[in-house]
Order: structure tokens, then C-alpha cells, then sequence
């Protein structure tokens, strides 16, 4: 039986393993939808000995259904997933740092602060209250180009993006189809979000700990 650190601790537990199977639910059936149209094609095609009209019934009857299970369907569903894997970790830091400034006499409040959304609850319960969460700054450099693509999903998706470190992310590939300085989410793979939940999954679990070190009990 797993021990818990916190109540708090038991919640986000329950929430890492919705999600993680959520991913699963969704990614299988992604798989599943396009094998299914591919059994068909090749049932469909397998007494036509002529690559051409092999190819026109492709075209004819199964490239938009192919093309939407293979491309279009799973960047809708991955994209999604991401924003709300990302409103997820930002309301839960959001939770922690205010039920932080309810407990601590510090001066400075989240209000005073003026940065946004997680930096803001960051900045907030390491630097206010000086809780060591042992978070290198080149694992919060990740989170930050996670919040730049965020922003570029949210307010200017269509549009070209800059910041072409975001190739550097686990499942997301850009392309500079215009042959300027602007780049353009060409896919979101599998792994996109698998490797995003885990960094939230590792971050929390730094707070949690921390939190316990600190004897903040939520």
C-alpha cells in the first residue's frame, strides 16, 4: 500500500494516473482508427493487380479519411490534451502558492508580484517563501518554452512562431516552410505529451517533498 506524504499528495496522485491513462486511452485509439481504414484499403485492394488503380482507389475512397486519422485528427487531440495538461499544472500551482500566502506573514503577496501564471506561483513559493524545491534552472527553462507554445496554440495559432528551441521539445516538430525567421508546428507526436506529464509529475513531486521538509501540511 502506497504511503501518502499529504492529503494533498493523494489528490494529485489520483489526477497524474487519470491522466497518464487518459493518454493511453486516446493514443490507442488513434492506432486503432487507422489500422482499421488501413484493413479495409487492402481488403479492397487486394484483387487489383494494377499499382495505378490500387493507387486511384486509395485516392478515390480513403486519402481524407486516411489523411484526418493520420494527420489532422491527432494534432487536434494531442494539442488539446497539452493545453489542458497545461491549465491543469498552472491552476494546481496557482492552489499551493495561495494556500502558501493564507499561511505565511510575508509582505509581498502574490498580487505585488508581476509576473504571470506559473512563473508567477514559482517565483512566488521559492523566492517569497523560500521553499528549496530543488528545480535546476534548465529544467525550468522547459517549462518556460512549454509556456511559449502555449501562448502560440492559444493566441496566435496560424501564424508563424519564432522561437525555434521548441524543436527541442519530445514530440513536437517545426517547419520553416516559408523560408523566413517564422517557423510552424508541422506535427505533435505520441510522445508529445507523454514527456510533458512526466515533467509536471517530477516537478510536483519536488514540491510535495519539499512541502513535507518544510512541515507545510495542505
Amino acid at each position: 500500500m502506497k504511503f501518502f506524504k499529504s492529503a494533498y499528495e493523494f489528490h494529485f496522485d489520483i489526477e497524474m494516473s487519470n491522466y497518464s491513462n487518459y493518454i493511453e486511452v486516446m493514443e490507442e485509439s488513434i492506432k486503432s482508427r487507422k489500422n482499421t481504414i488501413q484493413t479495409i484499403y487492402k481488403e479492397q485492394a487486394k484483387d487489383l493487380d494494377d499499382p495505378q488503380m490500387r493507387q486511384e482507389l486509395f485516392e478515390y475512397k480513403f486519402f481524407d479519411d486516411y489523411h484526418d486519422l493520420i494527420e489532422t485528427f491527432p494534432f487536434i487531440l494531442r494539442k488539446s490534451l497539452f493545453i489542458t495538461l497545461y491549465s491543469f499544472m498552472e491552476s494546481e500551482l496557482s492552489h499551493l502558492a495561495k494556500a502558501l500566502e493564507n499561511k505565511e506573514a510575508s509582505l509581498i503577496k502574490l498580487d505585488d508580484i508581476r509576473h504571470k501564471g506559473i512563473y508567477k506561483y514559482h517565483f512566488y513559493i521559492t523566492k517569497v517563501c523560500n521553499i528549496n524545491l530543488s528545480v535546476s534552472k534548465k529544467t525550468f527553462d522547459v517549462f518556460l518554452l512549454y509556456n511559449n507554445l502555449r501562448n502560440y496554440f492559444v493566441h496566435n495559432e496560424g501564424s508563424g512562431i519564432k522561437n525555434s528551441k521548441l524543436n527541442s521539445l519530445d514530440g513536437i516538430f517545426l517547419d520553416n516552410i516559408s523560408q523566413t525567421e517564422d517557423f510552424y508546428i508541422k506535427s505533435i507526436e505520441k510522445e508529445f505529451n507523454e514527456s510533458y506529464l512526466n515533467l509536471i509529475n517530477a516537478y510536483f513531486r519536488k514540491v510535495i517533498e519539499a512541502f513535507h521538509n518544510n512541515n507545510i501540511k495542505f
